[in-house]
């Protein structure tokens, strides 16, 4: 699997509930600084946890989209 999405999450009250290397599910769209959307359902994995829980760098695999099982 190759890793070609960042997406850094940003929230108004840090609480550090995630942790590096959780996994996550996107529950709205979301669109990357580049433009590009990550569609509800898309899971990523938490690759860096920034001051104490105010960002987050999640990275998604290519293509993006919901996962079907």
């Amino acid at each position: 699997m190759s890793i070609d999405v960042s997406y850094t999450l940003r929230k108004a009250e840090p609480d550090a509930l995630l942790r590096e290397l959780d996994d996550v599910c996107i529950t709205t769209d979301v669109t990357t600084d580049d433009g590009d959307t990550i569609a509800a359902g898309t899971e990523g994995t938490v690759v860096a946890v920034w001051n104490g829980g105010e960002a987050y760098d999640v990275e998604f695999p290519e293509p993006m989209g919901p996962w079907r099982r």
